[in-house]
């Protein structure tokens, strides 16, 4: 009932108030104020109640004269086809209202959606970068690590080379030497002064190999440049005689096999730097030691180098030929080791 006096009220509240009371006025659906005014003018009672209004004809409709008896009169009802072409609009608008609200929410949907996968690819293409830029990194770690093995392994190879180099070098000034003299003549010294090897010095122990001696007449120089470094010095020093000293040991283990012109070599050398009270000093030793198989005949040679903060490079070079029982037969290198090996030789 409520609907239907709404859609009264609606149709009734455009009536011009001169209208028939038995009509309400033409502009009823925009002039809510005209169909008051028609109401009031027909001796009606025009209620308003919320989103509701109607029209109350009362005993007394059309009290003014304008053509319904006093009394007699009422308020007509809205025409069926009028009513119906309200519902129908109502209904329209409600459809089209349902049909706008549907489509908003559509698109608010497909806008989500699209945002939604717009997030994700960007996402996916953060993902992507970020596992590039960890295998860009990774490859990098591994080139670099590749290329500093390389570095390593090229100076490792370019010092063995500069070694067997100077091993070569000295195997080749050695044969240079004189020969061993006839028999019956000692070979040629030259004066200098007395100098004892280092490890003849020391009373209590047993007389070391003859070629022993030899080699500490050679490397006892040495050994003093090295030493003057400070402990690094001393401690270098102490590993190149123990090494010297278990290198002749295994030489002499294998007596010599016999074979013409067969030689065997071997060598002991550093080079490496040596820290100091005066800064970091570079050290340099190359010793080698050739046995003639075919007459046991030893040739020694011993290089050394001392480069230290602020001082001139301290070199030393001597060579010495030892015949099968270890004993000096020829030398060459500075007067202290010139005479040290005399002594040894007489």
């Amino acid at each position: 009932m409520g609907s239907l006096w709404l859609v009264f009220s609606l149709i009734m509240s455009a009536a011009p108030a001169d209208a028939d009371c038995n009509s309400p006025p033409a502009s009823w659906g925009t002039d809510w104020g005209a169909y008051e005014s028609w109401c009031r003018g027909c001796c009606g009672t025009f209620v308003r109640s919320g989103t509701q209004s109607r029209c109350d004809p009362g005993s007394n409709w059309g009290c003014r004269g304008s053509g319904a008896a006093p009394g007699g009169g009422y308020a007509p009802a809205v025409p069926n086809t009028m009513q119906g072409a309200v519902l129908q609009g109502i209904q329209t608008g409600l459809r089209q209202g349902m049909q706008r609200a549907a489509e908003q929410r559509r698109r608010a949907e497909a806008e989500a959606a699209a945002s939604e996968a717009r997030r994700q690819a960007a996402e996916a293409e953060a993902d992507a970068e970020r596992r590039e830029a960890n295998s860009s990194l990774e490859r990098g770690v591994k080139e670099t690590t590749a290329q500093l093995e390389e570095r390593r392994k090229a100076a490792a190879g370019k010092a063995k080379a500069e070694a067997a180099a100077r091993a070569r070098a000295a195997a080749a000034a050695m044969k240079g030497l004189p020969q061993r003299p006839a028999a019956g003549r000692p070979p040629a010294v030259k004066p200098a002064p007395a100098l004892a090897p280092k490890d003849l010095s020391r009373t209590g122990r047993a007389k070391p190999a003859p070629e022993d001696a030899a080699l500490s007449c050679l490397t006892a120089g040495a050994y003093a440049d090295i030493e003057a470094l400070g402990p690094g010095g001393a401690a270098l020093a102490r590993d190149l005689r123990a090494e010297l000293a278990d290198t002749l040991a295994e030489l002499r283990a294998k007596p010599p096999n016999g074979v013409k012109d067969a030689v065997t070599s071997v060598s002991v050398g550093r080079d490496q730097a040596v820290a100091g009270p005066g800064g970091e000093s570079q050290v340099v030793v190359a010793v080698l030691v050739t046995r003639d198989e075919a007459t046991g005949e030893l040739r020694l040679s011993a290089l050394a180098s001392v480069r230290a903060p602020g001082a001139p490079e301290a070199a030393r070079q001597a060579l010495a030929v030892l015949d099968r029982t270890g004993r000096p037969a020829a030398s060459e290198g500075p007067p202290d080791v010139e005479a040290c090996l005399a002594r040894l030789a007489r």
